[in-house]
């Protein structure tokens, strides 16, 4: 790609001839809809047109690295390449080097261009490998960042919402919870054991007060015996046993509570991962039977089930069964059609075109189990 740096007076310009793009991608970046685009402009000349993408006030992303939060100058990024793949723009038209990739306000500003730039994701990783060279190592959270983000970079496949997922911070967790597993649990637990000490002590001086309360009541009725019954005599004896009842009343209502409230719960048993049913005398273990999948090639464990009779992949997030965000895959890629206790594979009008164990697929071809599906750069083997 012939390119150039150009100053007019006190503009900074960076300059690539224009090529045979599409049209449309041309419109929106010349129409600046998409913000983190580095504004551009389209000159002719008497040889040649030019995209001359303005600098402004930028700066080279790698001469700010260690004034930056690593962490969300790539979530920022990441965001730029989906809104341009939102407006249909291809993100390998990126190009992601050291010396396309600025600083604007603290947030990126790439470089677009038509018919230009690689595969998105290696431009990525090179580019991480760039930054890490630069690296102030004495920041090691945010070396850790880098080696992790360029670790995971070199594994296949990637996705952009996987690298979101990577790059976002995991929510915060509580300080106790986080500095001590399992605190919720000892916190529940030393409540129970506060709660049955409170409960023990308030039986207990429940249970002692019946010793006054019977000697009092005792010296009333010995009054009586011996002087008759005189009204002070009779106001002991009926007080005293007022407040004997009333006593013996919240013993038993403490004794109550206590058994109903306060007991600790026995954890609940953990269900067999099978069940076992009985029906008619007889025992039926109920056993999932797994239909057709597609298995991911390179991948450990990465199979798709085939829910659907007609079973669709691509790159647009809604309205297909399997999502590809892969280069090279288009919106609605292939198809996977069950019929008559068959599976046909379908083409629906890719732009690089689905290929069957080798071969491009031209018009619906039959599957059978162990055969190769590719699209863009991924490969699938299809299992019965």
């Amino acid at each position: 790609m012939n390119e150039q740096w150009v100053r007019e007076g006190f503009e900074h310009y960076y300059v690539v001839p224009k090529t045979d793009g599409e049209v449309y991608e041309e419109q929106v970046l010349l129409s600046h809809m998409i913000t983190g685009l580095l504004p551009c402009e389209l000159r002719r000349t008497e040889d040649e047109e030019a995209y001359y993408f303005h600098l402004v006030s930028a700066d080279l992303y790698i001469d700010q690295i260690g004034k930056l939060d690593a962490r969300n100058f790539f979530m920022d990024l990441i965001t730029v390449i989906e809104k341009a793949e939102e407006h249909l723009l291809n993100p390998d038209h990126f190009i992601l080097t050291p010396r396309h990739v600025y600083v604007f306000d603290g947030k990126p500003a790439l470089c677009y261009v038509p018919g230009n730039g690689s595969d998105i994701t290696e431009q990525l990783r090179e580019f991480v490998q760039s930054c890490i060279d630069r690296l102030d190592y004495r920041n090691r959270s945010q070396v850790t960042f880098f080696y992790e983000l360029h670790n995971r970079l070199r594994k296949s496949p990637v996705s952009l919402d996987g690298l979101k997922q990577f790059i976002t911070p995991e929510p915060v967790m509580n300080e106790m919870e986080q500095e001590l597993p399992g605190t919720k649990e000892f916190m529940q637990e030393e409540s129970f054991k506060r709660k049955r000490k409170k409960n023990s002590r308030m039986q207990v001086c429940s249970a002692m007060l019946y010793i006054p309360l019977l000697f009092s009541a005792a010296y009333f009725a010995a009054r009586a015996w011996n002087e008759g019954m005189t009204y002070p005599n009779l106001r002991g004896i009926v007080i005293g046993g007022f407040l004997i009842a009333l006593n013996t009343g919240c013993l038993w209502a403490g004794v109550k509570n206590s058994r109903k409230t306060i007991e600790k719960p026995e954890k609940a048993e953990e269900q067999p991962a099978d069940e076992t049913v009985l029906m008619c005398d007889e025992t039926a273990l109920l056993v999932w039977e797994k239909g057709p999948v597609l298995r991911l090639l390179g991948a450990e464990h990465t199979e798709v089930e085939l829910n659907s009779a007609e079973f669709t992949a691509g790159r647009q997030e809604e309205g297909v069964d399997l999502f590809l965000p892969q280069p090279g895959v288009s919106r609605r890629h292939f198809q996977i059609v069950t019929e008559g206790g068959g599976y046909i594979l379908r083409d629906l009008g890719s732009k690089n075109g689905t290929f069957l164990n080798g071969e491009k697929v031209w018009k619906e071809t039959e599957l059978k189990s162990g055969d190769i599906i590719k699209a863009g750069t991924e490969e699938f083997e299809f299992m019965v």
